[in-house]
C-alpha cells in the first residue's frame, strides 16, 4: 500500500517502546489524564505551537520524516529524491477521542462528497498533503478505500488494526473514521511538499477554523523547526 496510490500506508514498529512511551507521556500531561481517567472526547488541536517542549521532538524525528518523504515522493526517482517535505502546523494529541469515531470524515481542506475542488485539481501540481496518526495502544482505523479520488457510498472498509510503534500515513481526502478504544491516546500530524495544496492545507487550519484556536508559531518555535517551515 501507498499514499499516493492506494490513499494510505502503514510503517510497522517505527518507534519503540519506550519512545512510545515518552509520546503517551506527553499526551497525558497536556491533558493531565491518566488511564484511570473516565473523561472522555479530549482535543488538543494545534498542538506543537501550545506544547513544543514536549512534542517538537517527534514532530522532528528523523525515522518519521523519512517514511513521509518516501510515501509522498514514491513516484520521484531516488536519485532525485527531493528533502524538502513540509510541516504544516496541523497537530492534534487527543486523550480518549471519541468525537472522531462516530462518523465518516475527511481531514483535507476540500470536502466535497463528491472529489470535486481543489484538492482535486492536479492539473499544475499533483497533491502531495499526509497526515500521520499514530496510536501509543493497540488501536483501530477504518478506511474507505479509494474515497480520495472515487465520489460515492461503495468503497470497501479496510480496518487498519496498528500496535504500539506502528504509524499510518494517510491521504487527508480519504473518508476514515477511528475507534473506541478505552484508554486511547493517539498523535495526527500533517505534512507536505511545498505547494499550492499544502499551502491551502495550512492556510484552511489557521485561518479558516477558528473554532479550532490555531495561531501562529512562537519565532523560537519557527526556529527550531527550521527548515520544515512551510514559508
Amino acid at each position: 500500500m501507498s499514499v499516493i496510490k492506494d490513499g494510505f500506508a502503514v510503517s510497522r514498529g517505527l518507534f519503540n517502546q519506550n519512545e512510545i512511551t515518552e509520546i503517551e507521556n506527553a499526551i497525558k500531561a497536556i491533558h493531565l489524564i491518566g488511564d484511570d481517567d473516565k473523561r472522555t472526547d479530549n482535543p488538543c488541536p494545534d498542538a506543537v505551537r501550545k506544547y513544543p517542549q514536549l512534542l517538537l521532538k517527534w514532530v522532528k524525528h528523523p525515522k518519521l520524516l523519512y517514511f513521509i518523504r518516501s510515501e509522498l515522493q514514491a513516484d520521484i526517482k531516488r536519485s532525485e529524491l527531493q528533502t524538502d517535505i513540509k510541516f504544516l502546523q496541523h497537530v492534534d494529541a487527543h486523550a480518549n477521542y471519541y468525537q472522531a469515531a462516530a462518523g465518516w470524515h475527511r481531514d483535507s481542506a476540500c470536502r466535497s462528497p463528491i472529489c470535486q475542488g481543489e484538492d482535486w485539481d492536479e492539473g499544475v501540481h499533483p497533491y502531495r498533503v499526509t497526515r500521520v496518526a499514530l496510536y501509543t495502544r493497540p488501536n483501530i482505523l477504518s478506511i474507505r478505500e479509494g474515497s480520495h479520488r472515487i465520489p460515492g457510498e461503495d468503497h470497501r472498509i479496510h480496518d487498519i488494526k496498528t500496535e504500539p510503534g506502528d504509524v499510518i500515513a494517510f491521504d487527508p481526502r480519504i473518508y476514515h473514521k477511528g475507534s473506541i478504544y478505552h484508554p486511547k491516546y493517539s498523535l495526527f500530524i500533517a505534512y507536505g511538499v511545498p505547494n499550492e495544496h499544502s499551502l491551502r492545507h495550512y492556510n484552511f487550519y489557521l485561518h479558516k477554523r477558528p473554532d479550532l484556536g490555531y495561531e501562529e508559531m512562537s519565532a523560537d518555535t519557527k526556529a527550531q523547526l527550521g527548515n520544515l517551515l512551510l514559508n
